[in-house]
């Protein structure tokens, strides 16, 4: 990523920072700088002004203070630390343990820490066609649906163990915010060899869950689970039901006798999320 790309878009960059600075950042947040931000920093320490990007990187002393201030927030997890904002309380956040490198968006008022870019790199491809685009963050192209489509196999190897030991947490939590961010956690690490351990998910109480776990399965194209999600779209949780009519829908053919049986059974409220788009 060449951040000279950036001015185009209006974006203003304060001056390098310096070795002392980064030094100074790294103790504060207790985490060493992936080498591709390190370098981004000693281009520019920061940005005064995001112009018409998404986001804007914060000052070394920025993502120090907000370290301080946020780092006893319930959402926030000890893998990740914020870098990037868009000065309305909305954050991008970059994993520097577990899926260490991968970055994900911190909505305020709905935190998910779900790992969307597998790279510095591919966030800022993301919002530099959202800049071109005139889009804001949250409408920033993003990956729900199989992790592994440009990852080494050793990088695959490594998200499974990870999606391993976040389906293992998520079974022994308690605290249904927690439950809730390892159940994402382990669903966007699942490769796509590993979508049948989706449908789990299917039979949670948290309708975020089931809502995530349907809209994957459908992502995926998985049609092996069409069935469930069908039940699903007849007895599921408010959010669960929809996002399972929107995934049979676009599973088209595939999905078209469990279709045609929901048109005769739902209630007319539900099938307007049958209808093509």
């Amino acid at each position: 990523m060449n951040p000279d790309e950036l001015e185009p878009f209006g974006v203003a960059f304060n001056p390098p920072a310096t070795a002392a600075q980064l030094q100074e950042l790294e103790d504060a947040i207790s985490a060493p700088l992936p080498p591709e931000l390190r370098e981004i920093y000693l281009h520019h320490n920061g940005m005064q002004s995001q112009g018409d990007y998404p986001f804007r990187l914060m000052s070394a002393s920025e993502v120090a203070d907000t370290y301080r201030e946020l780092r006893e927030e319930e959402y926030l997890s000890e893998d990740v630390r914020l870098f990037w904002t868009d000065d309305q309380d909305n954050y991008a956040a970059l994993y520097v343990s577990g899926p260490a490198g991968r970055i994900c968006l911190i909505n305020h008022d709905e935190p998910d820490l779900t790992p969307l870019y597998r790279s510095i790199e591919s966030f800022y491809q993301a919002m530099t066609a959202a800049a071109r685009a005139g889009q804001d963050w949250y409408e920033m192209a993003r990956s729900l649906a199989s992790p592994e489509a440009d990852a080494l196999p050793e990088e695959q190897a490594k998200e499974l163990a990870l999606a391993n030991e976040y389906f293992e947490r998520y079974r022994s939590a308690t605290v249904p915010a927690k439950r809730k961010s390892l159940a994402f956690k382990a669903m966007q690490l699942l490769p796509s060899s590993e979508s049948h351990r989706l449908l789990e998910f299917l039979g949670s109480g948290d309708m975020w869950i089931q809502e995530r776990a349907c809209t994957l399965l459908g992502k995926r194209g998985y049609t092996a689970a069409i069935p469930a999600l069908a039940e699903v779209a007849r007895s599921g949780k408010h959010n669960g039901r929809i996002a399972a009519l929107i995934a049979l829908r676009d599973f088209g053919a595939s999905a078209h006798e469990e279709v045609e049986r929901l048109k005769k059974e739902l209630e007319p409220q539900w099938l307007i999320y049958l209808q093509s788009r």
